[in-house]
């Protein structure tokens, strides 16, 4: 059996890594109530939407997430995202939707539907933030990201954004988040030891190794935002 609670123990990183990385997304709830965290896992954003103020709950399929999410003092449920949406969930009644990486473990028809059923049961001009791995990024995109045995297929950040739109919310944005650290990345030649006459040459292998950090070392995650 595959332990995914262990499994991002491991790779993922930790509750208040993850959470401190989440916290940029904050400002989309603020000042609102009953914000629903679609796939919550260890329930990194409903603490910081607790810390807030900030009324919350979360719903996950994960036995092990649930209960730590329970002995956190967070508000969470067992429940499927389609199911939980159709049959427990009022229409315009949400004061946001958070789903943080999740969108990847559903088929194409899934994310659809998905789409559809989060605009209708949110509130006028409240916001739902959904974020990924970003397949922009060469490691990412062809190594990394199937690690996990649960995902389906990466999301390039044009498709989904084309999505939202198509689902007729508003506003929708891009946002690239979690950089690599700058010792990962390709080192440049310093030019002040380098002789005038050759500067030139130097100059081209710069230019191209920025290049290539700009294809391996994008940041590894994105969010897509949409208002309502």
């Amino acid at each position: 059996m595959f332990d995914y609670f262990l499994f991002e123990a491991y790779y993922r990183g930790g509750f208040e890594e993850i959470k401190k990385r989440k916290s940029i997304f904050l400002k989309y709830f603020m000042e609102r109530e009953d914000v629903l965290d679609i796939g919550c896992g260890r329930g990194e954003f409903l603490s910081l939407l607790k810390e807030h103020g900030i009324k919350a709950r979360g719903i996950d399929l994960d036995d092990d997430m649930i209960v730590y999410c329970r002995n956190e003092g967070l508000d969470v449920k067992k429940a499927d995202l389609f199911t939980y949406l159709e049959k427990e969930v009022k229409d315009n009644s949400l004061g946001g939707i958070f789903m943080g990486q999740v969108i990847e473990h559903l088929p194409p028809q899934g994310l659809l539907r998905m789409l559809s059923l989060t605009y209708n049961k949110l509130k006028k001009d409240c916001y739902i933030v959904m974020t990924t791995p970003n397949p922009l990024n060469l490691l990412v995109g062809a190594a990394n990201f199937y690690m996990d045995l649960t995902h389906v297929r990466p999301l390039h950040p044009e498709t989904l954004k084309f999505a939202v739109e198509s689902a007729n919310f508003r506003e929708v944005d891009v946002i690239f988040f979690s950089p690599v650290d700058e010792d990962a990345k390709l080192k440049k030649i310093p030019l002040s030891q380098i002789s005038n006459d050759s500067k030139n040459g130097f100059n081209i292998i710069n230019e191209n190794i920025d290049k290539l950090n700009r294809i391996l070392f994008v940041e590894q995650d994105y969010a897509v935002v949409g208002r309502m």
